[in-house]
């Protein structure tokens, strides 16, 4: 059928209307608004009676809680060493059991996860799930386990004995007697592709097994036969008033059909979101509409199921941010979603990837508030009267108060108040809401609103924050009026951090009020230089009681004093071993240490068994380590009294086990004394070896539950942000939080001011904040080898610190999941071979310090996402003095896994500047542009040279060597984003690398731009 006629078929209009409706035009467009209006009102029956509600979820999470560390920006709310049995498996059935209890807990059907491929992962993980829902004697009838594959080769291969589980085991979810598999971007192949692998699968199952393809638009084409995937789709609709034409609907509808005819339904994957973030629902309606419309057709309707996703949010760390949990925004309407439309089932995604920020588990930072919201959801998918939470304390309404974690003067400051109905019977009560600095001094207060307990609402506040620079931690005080009594919540709740102009944080915290713990008694002192005085008693059994810097542990208290540290006479050091380059991506490697001048050195090994206490050893094990090196953390955990640390020398050596550099050695001596009490040094050798040493630093697991409602220490913690804001943090072992008050690290005091740039969002375009100067970072930094040697330190705090040829994650201290997202690109992907050195050498280059850069093997220097603002200006300066000035090449990128803001480069001789930002307000342009400016300021071989760049919001400047240029220039970085210095880019034609050759002796962010 020509695309034409189809239009016809599927609009019903006359022939000579449809044959003026080219694709793409007016009528096309108008043509489509009137089908889509069509489809909102399309009538498909179900397949299901319900929607059933399923999260997927990572076993390598949620069959492994006992392994919860400190390497991410949030943690689960149960995260328990104890979860763990002795079995074959790493996945354990005490961590999966208290898992799906929590499934259970939230009102969900089931637990949906990847069929994870291999003959392996059906010992490992497959058959341990299954098994736990018999051990725990769930109901097949009201628990189940539903499997997901991806579009590889290795997913859709199902091996006999993970697919007799699907086919055959009671507790595999069933559509009319069959086992229902979904996907994971199924699209990505042809549907003839996905048949094929059916037919096996059915034939091995005795055809017991229904399989729907997750649908991202991968395949799809327009008009005119171009790829046109699920972010063109978007940018048509919002470049067009919120329209699709009909003609590329009616293109959609056939590859929807064509994924049916081999295929049991439908399941919608794709979604977008506004420019600032927030959850586009407009367009996944668009979306959901067609879908329906497809499946409402007589070859459909009734038998081919509907399955939406759902999201909480996207905010990946050292990835992407893309999606808003918008408080709670972004679930809500993915769940209103499912009901408005009719789905069969509802699939969250996902339940705990922690670097991402999608988790729908209760985290420390959001307490059980998913739960509450999916229970909600999940009675009302039943027909069902809501109920409370078991063990709830129904005197206090189920409201649920949503706040970001950190904020830049600039953004708004989004209060989401949101009242969960958890009876069927309501009971009216009023709420008033105050905002206050650090010291308790109201900024903005609102209401009084009323809310009744039986019915869903949501109050939403959004000050501007500029009015709200000059503090430090934004602090919400709730004030209820509820069966005759008032009731006070301040502190015990979490905090807003206030950061002048840039934060690696665009997380919410989601607080039930319910789940704020009130102690019987708090007494808590933090002072800036690090010591914690902490006197807390609780009514309930504590978990665990952390000291925080920004919402980030520094500090758990362990009255076992697992790692001897308690009082204070011993220094905690971590060795770390890391591996970055091209070929091979990993090595092996065997490391030999010792410490040399000092007496009382004890080194801890960690178990299998997490429930124990870590071994500890007189000195350091031999060897200290023996295996696979690459992106993960390798640790070697050893302390020494404070008195032996000024003698002490840890001394390094080690071997590469295979590989090209097989037979390698490499060793290295660290006087300890030059790290001081919280400081990091690091070497990386030619090879791509990385070690590493940091004092005073965190252990790397959480303590053994605490089980006691006393906490009492003194401790002396290492706060390492001039500008941090500190806390105790105190959760209990059923799941209530507690805050104490938020504790400035800063003293300073300014008289001088810098003018601050900052987009606003109420002013929807850059303003000037004339911020006190020790409030704005000014990242400077020391050039000087024998400071941090492969960690390129600075005054403005650890957050800024950057490094040499590895993982920058390592000189921050913030891990966030593997470092292999805190590298320059061209080692996570292989640009050309040749690439192999990753780290600039040091040198004296006329007299200074500096670094250089061979411009042949990929040298470069990573510095972490807040050194250069997302939504800030700033002045950017290096100096340098290239050896060579290539045709084409990259100096500076801030990009690490995708774009962040500004690219410098040199074309023939000239800079050029390139910058892509979101446009945040005004949703008629594409979601973010690339401007890119060809200057006439030249960059010269053989001399010194400074580079200065500045933004301010409305104007890119440069200037070097006698010129300036400026350029008018507005939006933000389109993500948060690692950067690098060195180069980037494919070997050219003519066999030239475009990476920079030369020194720099140089490099400085300043958060302000000078008049």
């Amino acid at each position: 059928m020509g695309l034409k006629a189809a239009v016809l078929a599927v609009l019903g209009v006359a022939a000579v209307a449809v044959a003026a409706a080219e694709p793409g035009s007016a009528e096309d467009y108008a043509l489509g608004r009137r089908r889509l209006e069509e489809m909102q009102g399309v009538v498909r029956q179900r397949v299901l009676p319900r929607t059933y509600a399923f999260v997927r979820s990572q076993t390598k999470y949620s069959g492994r809680l006992f392994t919860s560390s400190y390497h991410f920006d949030d943690r689960p709310l149960f995260a328990d060493r104890g979860l763990w049995e002795e079995s074959a498996s790493d996945h354990k059935i005490p961590s999966f059991a208290r898992t799906f209890e929590l499934y259970r807990l939230s009102g969900l059907d089931g637990y949906a996860t990847f069929a994870w491929p291999g003959e392996r992962e059906f010992t490992r993980t497959m058959k341990v799930i299954y098994d736990t829902a018999e051990r725990m004697k769930l109901s097949p009838d009201d628990f189940h386990l539903m499997l997901e594959t991806s579009s590889s080769r290795d997913y859709m291969e199902i091996v006999p004995e993970t697919l007799d589980l699907i086919a055959n085991n009671p507790y595999s979810f069933r559509v009319n007697g069959k086992s229902l598999i979904s996907s994971y971007v199924m699209d990505r192949i042809a549907p003839e592709e996905i048949a094929g692998y059916l037919t096996r699968l059915r034939e091995l199952s005795g055809d017991k097994i229904l399989f729907v393809p997750q649908i991202h638009f991968i395949r799809l084409k327009n008009a005119a036969g171009e790829p046109t995937n699920g972010h063109d789709l978007y940018d048509l609709y919002r470049s067009h008033g919120q329209a699709l034409p009909a003609s590329q609907i009616a293109l959609i509808e056939d590859y929807l059909r064509s994924y049916l005819a081999v295929c049991d339904g439908l399941y919608l994957g794709h979604a977008n979101s506004f420019p600032d973030g927030s959850y586009d629902d407009g367009f996944s309606r668009v979306l959901l509409a067609i879908f329906r419309s497809v499946l409402a057709e007589p070859a459909y309707n009734g038998r081919k199921l509907l399955v939406t996703q759902g999201k909480a949010g996207y905010t990946a760390y050292y990835g992407a941010q893309n999606l808003s949990r918008d408080g709670t925004r972004t679930l809500r309407r993915g769940l209103e979603g499912a009901l408005t439309y009719g789905a069969d089932v509802y699939i969250g995604t996902e339940w705990d990837e922690l670097n991402e920020d999608t988790g729908f588990q209760p985290l420390v930072s959001k307490p059980m508030s998913t739960q509450r919201i999916l229970r909600y959801y999940t009675h009302r998918f039943r027909g069902e009267a809501p109920t409370p939470l078991p063990g709830d304390d129904v005197t206090v309404p189920n409201l649920i108060l949503s706040q970001r974690r950190q904020l830049i003067p600039g953004e708004a400051m989004v209060v989401e108040l949101l009242n969960v109905p958890d009876t069927a019977v309501g009971e009216d009560y009023t709420l008033r809401y105050e905002l206050t600095d650090e010291a308790g001094k109201a900024l903005f207060q609102a209401g009084p609103f009323t809310f009744n307990t039986a019915v869903p609402k949501e109050e939403r506040l959004s000050p501007a924050s500029e009015p709200f620079a000059a503090a430090q931690a934004l602090r919400s005080r709730v004030i209820l009026a509820y069966r005759g009594r008032t009731l006070e919540t301040y502190t015990g709740l979490p905090f807003t951090s206030i950061r002048a102009t840039a934060s690696g944080d665009q997380q919410y915290f989601c607080t039930p009020l319910r789940n704020v713990l009130r102690p019987v008694s708090a007494d808590v002192t933090l002072a800036p230089e690090g010591r914690v005085d902490c006197r807390l008693e609780a009514p309930e059994d504590l978990a665990i009681v952390e000291v925080m810097q920004n919402a980030l542990e520094q500090y758990a208290y362990d009255p076992r004093d697992e790692f001897r540290l308690a009082d204070g006479s011993r220094r905690l050091y971590r060795l770390r071993l890391h591996y970055c380059n091209q070929e091979p991506v990993r090595v092996s490697v065997k490391v030999d240490a010792a410490i040399a001048g000092a007496a009382g050195v004890l080194s801890y090994q960690s178990g299998d068994d997490p429930r124990q206490l870590a071994t500890v050893t007189e000195g350091l094990p031999s060897p200290a380590y023996r295996g696979n090196i690459d992106w993960w953390q390798r640790n070697v955990l050893f302390s020494l009294p404070v008195d032996q640390v000024g003698a002490a020398v840890l001394n390094v050596s080690g071997q590469i086990l295979n590989g090209p550099r097989q037979g390698e050695t490499f060793t290295w001596e660290v006087p300890l004394a030059e790290l001081g009490e919280n400081d990091v040094k690091a070497k990386v050798y030619e090879s791509g070896v990385m070690l590493g040493v940091e004092s005073g630093g965190r252990p790397t697991t959480i303590p053994l539950r605490l089980d006691s409602r006393s906490a009492v220490f003194q401790a002396r913690v290492p706060f390492n942000q001039p500008n941090g804001v500190a806390a105790v943090r105190a959760v209990t072992t059923s799941g209530k939080v507690w805050w104490s008050a938020p504790q400035p690290l800063s003293r300073a005091t300014s008289t001088v001011t810098r003018p601050v740039y900052v987009y606003s969002d109420t002013a929807r375009r850059a303003v000037r904040l004339d911020l006190p100067a020790h409030r704005v970072p000014e990242v400077t930094y020391l050039f000087d080898p024998a400071a941090g040697g492969a960690v390129l330190k600075t005054p403005a705090g650890r957050d800024f610190y950057a490094m040499l040829g590895s993982y920058q994650a390592f000189a921050t201290g913030f891990q966030g999941l593997e470092s292999a997202y805190t590298v320059f690109r061209i080692f996570q992907t292989g640009i050309f071979a040749g690439a192999d050195k990753p780290a600039p050498d040091w040198c004296v280059e006329d007299g200074r310090q500096c670094l250089r850069f061979d411009g042949e093997r990929g040298n470069f220097v990573m510095f972490p996402s807040v050194v250069m603002p997302q939504r800030a200006g700033f002045t950017l300066e290096f100096e340098v003095k290239p050896e060579e000035v290539k045709p084409q090449q990259v100096l500076f990128a801030h990009q690490s896994t995708t774009f962040g803001g500004l690219t410098v480069e040199v074309r023939d001789g000239h800079v050029v500047l390139a910058y892509v930002h979101r446009n945040l307000h005004d949703w008629s342009l594409p979601w973010y542009s690339e401007s890119r400016f060809r200057t006439q300021v030249p960059l010269l071989a053989g001399q010194w040279q400074t580079v200065r760049i500045t933004y301010n919001g409305s104007e890119l400047a440069i200037a070097a060597n006698g010129r300036r240029e400026a350029f008018p220039l507005q939006g933000t970085g389109i993500y948060l984003q690692s950067a690098g210095f060195g180069g980037r880019g494919e070997r050219r034609p003519d066999g030239s690398v475009p990476f920079f050759k030369g020194f720099l002796a140089s490099f400085s962010v300043k958060h302000w731009v000078d008049e």
